[in-house]
């Protein structure tokens, strides 16, 4: 079991560094960008009124 969190936790971190590289190069905001073209407009609505 102590292995299984051992793995996960460096999933995790892995995420968090690839996370942080996105949005200091800022292709978080390509991805944005490509998600709110490709989902509906009333979803897009609803997200950006809140």
């Amino acid at each position: 079991m102590l292995g299984v969190s051992s793995g996960i936790k460096m999933a995790l971190g892995a995420l968090l560094v690839v996370a942080g590289a996105m949005t200091l190069s800022g292709f978080d905001r390509t991805i944005q960008v490509g998600l709110e073209q490709a989902l509906p407009d009333w979803l897009v609505a609803i997200t950006t009124r809140l």
